[in-house]
């Protein structure tokens, strides 16, 4: 079931990051060129919450055979990493994050596509 395993991959996608900001988002930030204050580190620690939470969603929702809920998630993660595609565009373009940029970038849009045909394929069951 293709949305099973695109649930699994979004998961670790956003656990992994979302650990890594918890405990040292400077030094997560820095891999891309970013350098954190105070007010930065608390904001990548809430960001990281938000991430762990929805690592959680994602794994949980791997097996459900609710296509309201399937679909509702399914349309989150295309939501989140569309928009996560844009702001790392942009960042890439200003010259805010450095080449590190491109990867993150060409990870969200694959998902993001994946995601658009796991949707269109309608596979919850």
């Amino acid at each position: 079931m293709l949305s099973k395993a695109l649930f699994t991959v979004n998961a670790a996608v956003c656990a992994g990051p979302g650990i890594a900001l918890l405990i040292a988002p400077g030094m997560l930030m820095a891999v891309y060129g970013l350098a954190l204050d105070a007010r930065g580190a608390f904001m990548g620690r809430l960001l990281g919450s938000t991430l762990i939470g929805l690592a959680w969603v994602f794994w949980q929702v791997r097996t459900t055979t609710d296509r309201k809920m399937h679909t509702t998630v399914l349309c989150v993660c295309l939501l989140v990493n569309v928009l996560q595609a844009i702001i790392i565009f942009a960042g890439i373009t200003s010259g805010l994050l450095n080449g590190l940029g491109w990867p993150a970038l060409a990870l969200h849009l694959s998902l993001a596509t994946a995601f658009v045909v796991a949707a269109f394929r309608r596979d919850c069951d």
